[in-house]
This record gives C-alpha cells, sequence and structure tokens, in this order.
C-alpha cells in the first residue's frame, strides 16, 4: 500500500506542476480611538486634554466607527455619551483613501473642527459657527497609503454635529463625500507573491500571474447637504456726484406803470371886482353875447376876458380834458382853451 501511494503521489507531481498560492491576510484594524472631555464654559477649548467625561467611560464612547455624527438627531443632544454643552472630542486613528489625486476637504461641525493627516495641519476651523466650514483644496492624497488622522471637534452652545467630507476632484464639483467607516484603518489588504514548487525532470512552469487585487470601492454616500451660507447684502452703487447747475438769476423785469395824467389844479379864481358907482352917466347896455364856452376859442382875446369867463373857459376844459382822448381833436381844443 505504501508503495503505491508513493507511486501515485510522485504521479501526480509529475503530472500535474500546479502553483500553490498562499490566501491574501486582510486583517485590519479599523474605527478610531476617541477621548471626550469637559470644559470650562467661560472660554473656548484648547486642543489638550481635560477632565474626562466619566459618563462617556461608562457608556463606552472610547472608539466609534465613523467620524459623522448629528448629536442632535441621533443621541437626542448628548455630545459624545457626555452632556449637552461643553464637550471637547479627539479622534485618532489611521484612514485610507481609494484613488489617488489631488483632494479638498471640508469639515462641516457645529462648533470648532481641526484635523492633520500624517502631523500635516488640513483642516483649521477651530472657532464659534453653525454647521459649516471652509474648504480646504489642493492636498496630495496616495491612493492606499495609511494616513495617521488626528481630529478634534468641540460643542459650546447650540447645535451639535460633525462630519468629516472629502472631494477627489479637488473641489471641482462641488460635490463632498462623506468619509466612510470603511476608510478608517490601520493597514491596507496585502497579496502575498505566489510560491512555486519546480518539478524535476520536467521543465520549470512559469507561474501564472494571479489577477491583482481590485480596491473595493467604497458604498455610495449622498453627498452632504453644503451649508446654506447667507449672503451679505450686495451694497449699491454710489451714484456719482453731479454738481448742482449754476444759478441763473432771473431778472424781473421791472414793472412799468403808465403814467397817469395829472389832473391841473382849477386856478383860484378872485372874485369880480366890484367897482365904485360912480357919477357918470349911465352908459347903454351892450347887445347881449353868448355864453362864452360856446365862442370858437380861436376868435377869443384872452385879454378882454372877465375873471368869470375865465373860470367857466377853464371848467369847461377840464371836463373835456376828463371823457375825451388824449389825441383827439377836442383834447387839443381843450388845452387851448385852457391855454
Amino acid at each position: 500500500m505504501r508503495k503505491l501511494l508513493c507511486f501515485l503521489g510522485a504521479v501526480f507531481f509529475v503530472t500535474n506542476p500546479f502553483i500553490f498560492l498562499n490566501s491574501a491576510s486582510a486583517d485590519t484594524a479599523s474605527g478610531l480611538n476617541v477621548d471626550v472631555y469637559t470644559y470650562d464654559s467661560s472660554s473656548t477649548p484648547d486642543r489638550q486634554a481635560y477632565t474626562l467625561c466619566k459618563d462617556t467611560l461608562d457608556t463606552a464612547w472610547t472608539h466609534v466607527d465613523t467620524l459623522d455624527f448629528d448629536f442632535d438627531g441621533q443621541y437626542n443632544s448628548i455630545v459624545g455619551g457626555c452632556q449637552g454643552d461643553f464637550v471637547l472630542m479627539h479622534f485618532t486613528g489611521n484612514v485610507v483613501f481609494p484613488s489617488s489625486g489631488t483632494y479638498a476637504f471640508l469639515g462641516l461641525a457645529d462648533d470648532g473642527f481641526w484635523m492633520s493627516l500624517d502631523g500635516t495641519p488640513v483642516i483649521t476651523d477651530w472657532y464659534l459657527k453653525g454647521r459649516g466650514g471652509n474648504i480646504y483644496p489642493d492636498i496630495q492624497i496616495d491612493a492606499n497609503h495609511v494616513y495617521a488622522i488626528d481630529a478634534w471637534y468641540y460643542e459650546y452652545g447650540g447645535g451639535a454635529n460633525v462630519t468629516l467630507t472629502y472631494a477627489p476632484d479637488n473641489g471641482a464639483s462641488g460635490v463632498f463625500n462623506v468619509v466612510t467607516p470603511f476608510m478608517f484603518t490601520s493597514e491596507v489588504p496585502v497579496v502575498e507573491p505566489p510560491v512555486v514548487i519546480p518539478v524535476d525532470p520536467q521543465p520549470p512552469v512559469v507561474p501564472i500571474d494571479p489577477q491583482p487585487p481590485v480596491d473595493p470601492q467604497p458604498p455610495v454616500v449622498n453627498p452632504p447637504v453644503p451649508p446654506v451660507v447667507i449672503p451679505d447684502p450686495p451694497v449699491p452703487p454710489v451714484p456719482p456726484v453731479i454738481p448742482d447747475p449754476p444759478v441763473i438769476p432771473v431778472v424781473v423785469p421791472p414793472v412799468v406803470t403808465p403814467p397817469v395824467p395829472k389832473t391841473p389844479e382849477p386856478p383860484v379864481v378872485l372874485p369880480p371886482l366890484v367897482q365904485e358907482p360912480t357919477s357918470q352917466p349911465k352908459q347903454p347896455e351892450p347887445a347881449p353875447q353868448p355864453p362864452i364856452t360856446q365862442v370858437d376859442p380861436a376868435t377869443i382875446d384872452a385879454s378882454t376876458l372877465s375873471p368869470h369867463e375865465v373860470a367857466q373857459l377853464q371848467t369847461a376844459a377840464y371836463e373835456t380834458l376828463s371823457v375825451v382822448p388824449e389825441n383827439s381833436l377836442e383834447y387839443q381844443q381843450a388845452l387851448e382853451q385852457l391855454a
């Protein structure tokens, strides 16, 4: 029987020069170690050790598999299993990215978040804010390189959440993926090289190269909702200063009042002289003459007029001047009569 088994074994090795491969070792250490502290509420914390939270130690918040927490919605506003406000969390571990390239990173947090890779600071949003953060581009990443990650997060008051995201296209598309638990690991799967067993007297067999390991793709994660940033109201443009037009003085023409003809004052009429009766014989009375106002002024000898006749002529002339136009013949005759 022993001879038969030896014979069959020899035939197997001679006629079947197979290649024997060792299985790949893919054991990895995943997740992140975390320390949870409380700090004095008088100011924001520094990135240092404070008083460890006893509640966290009791609820096993010392190791997590992600860096994506909504403490308000998932944990009833209790941060890291400790308390609602004034909590500081320190994450340490390793992270591996699936592809090489220029990455952009964004830490969405309420409040402060800080992170470094292999000791180089990447995200430095260490200040009070609502859920949000700045985009940090131009970070060179090598696929399957194990990066030591050191991240700090603190909650001061109000809302509490933190999410680490990345964009492998340096943020050109504006889409950021959440770093998944699969990527937090301390080792990269390693496939050992095949072992070839030569068999004499057969010629050496060229081993068939195994297929290279295919990097498992991370699960598709919906991109995080970017923080709503309310822009400052636009400042309206300042209109150019237009100088006031020159003031043109308004010349008001003087009001010309037409001259009002001055009514000549009537002359002082002296009473007729009373002559003393003389002893001369009575002269016969002259024939009656028509009223002086009915006589043509051109035929009147002014030296022969009595004061009474002068007064009559003046009165008639004034009456004519007051009722007839200045350029009329009657007006001119009245002036002559008055003269």
